[in-house]
């Protein structure tokens, strides 16, 4: 059963295609229809090209205007119907890659890294933090403030703070990747395959912290996978979609006793 006070967003229709030149037009996605609700976590399952990341960069507006459908096929809690390059503007939406580099900015150091994000939203004076010693300290204590509230990034980023984030491991990035997406406090968080690039220790802290998130701080989260028979994955899950042909099929609640 899903309340309706409870969504974050719903995609209502939307498809996605796409239309090389001289070419026919491959329907990527049809008729979509997805509820993401406030402070779970759905995950979305399917082969290779089978339209996972594709959704995800419909998402967040990174599709060309040819690609997805131009209709306003997104509804938010206030009843507003608007379409995938919007919703940026309208929500906080977050991003974690496969890749943990690609998300780090390599001349920032961790704490910088942290809160990079706020900067580009417009949340933090950048010539404020570079310029002025006094909201520097304040804001690398908030900083800490977040990272202390974790097990696991206390234990990995608490001593590292000033550290170059090109000196972390892999593993250590995407948790710090994980990390600023707390700080930003964002609305939405999407990760493409976030562990597909850690090795096996990596993933299973990885995994932790995102129960120690549910836990603590639940965040609306949409999580690309090609394999749930992980049960880490399947702990932390509360809903899972699967694309079947060019349709997404949406399966019921893992953790609600009436679907048992």
């Amino acid at each position: 059963m899903h309340s309706d006070d409870l969504f974050l967003i719903r995609i209502c229709g939307l498809s996605v295609k796409f239309e090389p030149r001289n070419l026919p037009t491959e329907s990527v996605l049809s008729d979509v229809h997805i509820t993401l609700e406030r402070g779970l976590i759905h995950f979305l399952t399917g082969g290779n090209g089978t339209g996972k990341t594709s959704l995800l960069k419909t998402l967040m507006g990174l599709l060309p205007a040819n690609t997805a459908s131009s209709h306003k096929h997104i509804q938010l809690t206030n009843g507003a119907h608007i379409s995938g390059c919007d919703l940026p503007r309208m929500l906080r939406v977050g991003y974690i890659p496969q890749h943990p580099h690609e998300a780090i900015v390599p001349a920032f150091n961790v704490s910088e890294n942290m809160a990079f994000r706020s900067f580009l939203r417009g949340n933090i004076g950048f010539s404020d933090w570079l310029l002025r010693q006094r909201y520097k300290k304040e804001l690398k204590q908030r900083i800490k403030q977040t990272i202390d509230s974790f097990e696991i990034t206390r234990a990995l980023l608490a001593n590292k703070l000033d550290n170059s984030a090109t000196q972390l491991s892999g593993g250590e990035q995407q948790i710090l990747n994980l990390a600023a997406m707390i700080f930003d406090e964002c609305d939405l968080l999407i990760m493409d395959e976030p562990t597909s690039k850690l090795d096996a220790a990596n993933k299973r802290k990885f995994w932790e912290l995102i129960k120690e998130i549910k836990t603590k701080r639940p965040l609306t989260m949409l999580v690309v996978t090609h394999d749930l028979s992980d049960d880490r994955l399947r702990q932390v899950a509360d809903r899972v979609f699967s694309i079947q042909g060019t349709r997404v099929v949406e399966s019921t609640h893992l953790h609600d006793p009436s679907t048992i």
